[in-house]
């Protein structure tokens, strides 16, 4: 392989600050690298960190970044933990099969991806599904959680109300 490979690295929440998470992923990345034998550019390390890609959220920088970078023919291979930290959205990964083209991407946890075929684009799309229909339940959960607190007058983990000490 003639152009280095790029790794994306995310993590939606890092209460600490002190992105430990997308170090690791970066690590495990490297790793792959190393045993599929590729090279890993320092310019091509792609990361968002406390940042969900929850679609109508905040764009991801680091996302953003290595799709420019695909789009520009920059990148021979994209290594990441698992699709997941690229995509969580049937819309972003239709952005991600036409900016990567023929380029392959590796996942560490699931293995890689074959997005130059009809079945692999299939396999894709049907794991983004999944993983979207994850994230709609983890808002319902959530949602059905603090209404449930609201029910029962308790504080709902927000600012705390004035006049209320930490312990509610």
């Amino acid at each position: 392989m003639d152009k280095p490979a790029a790794i994306y690295c995310r993590i939606s929440q890092d209460r600490a600050g002190a992105g430990v998470k997308v170090e690791d992923q970066e690590r495990d990345c490297r790793a792959l690298a190393e045993r599929l034998g590729l090279v890993v550019a320092d310019d091509l390390i792609f990361t968002d960190n406390d940042i969900t890609a929850h679609r109508g959220k905040k764009t991801r920088p680091g996302y953003q970044r290595l799709l420019a970078a695909l789009r520009a023919g920059q990148v021979g291979a994209v290594l990441c933990t698992h699709a997941d930290r690229l995509h969580r959205s049937v819309k972003e990964l239709e952005g991600y099969i036409d900016a990567s083209g023929d380029v392959p991407t590796y996942q560490v946890m699931a293995g890689p991806l074959d997005l130059a075929t009809a079945s692999g684009k299939r396999n894709a799309r049907l794991a983004a599904v999944i993983a979207e229909g994850e994230i709609d339940q983890a808002i319902e959960r959530m949602r059905a959680a603090r209404l449930h607190k609201v029910q029962r007058g308790e504080w709902t983990g927000n600012k705390r109300p004035y006049g209320y000490e930490g312990d509610g």
